[in-house]
């Protein structure tokens, strides 16, 4: 008898159980990130051992009950995603990304993303091109070039994949001999045109398609809003080409500030591209202008060399918390100070009097 794998519970929980996403989650961060539970255990309790354990109403346990019926079938489900090559991270896996886990809180993280390509590219640095799908020739140009030379230092770039900047930020980091890129997609990663994906993918290596969204889910306003907060939390540092006054790009970057991240506004120089009252809405709000593609590097290579350092204090330490996941699943790291974040910054020049108020008030 073939072994139904996690990832069926994990779909039977989230799309056939009835439950609101919220409440879905909230069982999940109790039973397999508080107590180190597979998922799949849950669906053997009693509803009065449900009800005991975690709380849940009559309601709720009978909506898992019958639910249970429905795992075999999520189960060929999931076959047939892998089958298209479509691949499955639970929010509990030890391959779920540490970044999210940091930087967003617990009902913020997606408790299933969904991939094509090697997830392994996340664990390399990121940096994010964004703008407005509208732009400029001149800057969609730019930003194809900048994006070029990132990836061939060594940077993972990360794009939205929409028209306009965030398409040409994925081209160019792909035309660069070994340059790789991540697609993180406003729709589900099975309604993403095939057409579109074979043209902009040279090699399955060096490409990531990511999703947090059921895998047909269509692309719409509330989805795209919802790309950007995990790109932002993905990322170590954000280039912002250009933006409106009002937005998602401007709120992206905003969002990205908040968390701490690097956040540079591109200076195209008054000739080549005016600077526009969203970019300098940024700025004001604690962004970087930068024309120094030095300075963006520097900073990535600051931040991660400090995750490494923090990263290696935490393993080393024996010290557990009670509720440390005891199934190899992964643990949050703490985030960095103010004082901490301050000091990364000044290494890539002037850090702006709003963003020092920013931390200084964290």
């Amino acid at each position: 008898m073939t072994q139904i794998p996690q990832s069926a519970y994990w779909l039977t929980l989230t799309y056939a159980s009835g439950l609101s996403l919220a409440r879905v989650k909230a069982i999940v961060a109790d039973w397999c990130l508080r107590d180190g539970h597979p998922l799949s255990d849950l669906f053997e309790l009693s509803p009065a051992d449900m009800a005991a354990r975690l709380g849940l109403t009559g309601e709720e346990c009978e909506a898992i009950q019958t639910a249970r019926g429905h795992v075999s079938r999520q189960a060929v489900w999931a076959s047939d995603l892998a089958s298209k090559g479509v691949h499955i991270v639970t929010r509990a896996a030890p391959s779920y990304p540490v970044a999210l886990t940091c930087c967003l809180p617990l009902p913020q993280h997606p408790l299933l993303l969904f991939f094509r390509g090697d997830p392994g590219v996340l664990d390399q640095p990121l940096v994010a091109l964004v703008g407005m799908p509208d732009a400029s020739q001149a800057v969609i140009e730019s930003t194809g070039q900048l994006a070029a030379l990132l990836a061939e230092e060594g940077l993972v770039v990360v794009s939205g994949l929409s028209r306009g900047v965030g398409r040409a930020s994925f081209d160019g980091a792909l035309s660069a001999t070994h340059g790789q890129a991540v697609a993180v997609l406003p729709m589900g990663i099975c309604a993403l045109d095939e057409g579109q994906e074979a043209a902009v993918t040279l090699e399955r290596n060096r490409a990531l398609f990511l999703s947090p969204f059921h895998p047909d889910a269509p692309i719409d306003e509330s989805r795209a809003r919802a790309r950007n907060t995990l790109m932002a939390a993905m990322v170590d540092a954000l280039i912002v080409m250009t933006t409106s006054q009002e937005g998602l790009t401007r709120e992206m970057a905003e969002e990205a500030l908040i968390m701490g991240k690097g956040v540079y506004v591109w200076d195209f120089g008054s000739a080549a591209e005016p600077a526009s009252a969203g970019n300098q809405a940024v700025i004001k709000a604690g962004a970087m202008p930068t024309s120094s593609l030095s300075d963006v590097v520097d900073f990535i290579q600051a931040v991660v060399e400090a995750s490494l350092e923090q990263q290696a204090a935490q393993e080393s330490s024996p010290a557990m918390s009670p509720h440390s996941p005891t199934d190899g699943t992964a643990a949050p790291l703490d985030p960095m100070d103010p004082q901490t974040t301050l000091n990364l910054l000044s290494k890539a020049g002037r850090v702006p009097a709003a963003l020092i108020k920013r931390l200084e008030k964290s």
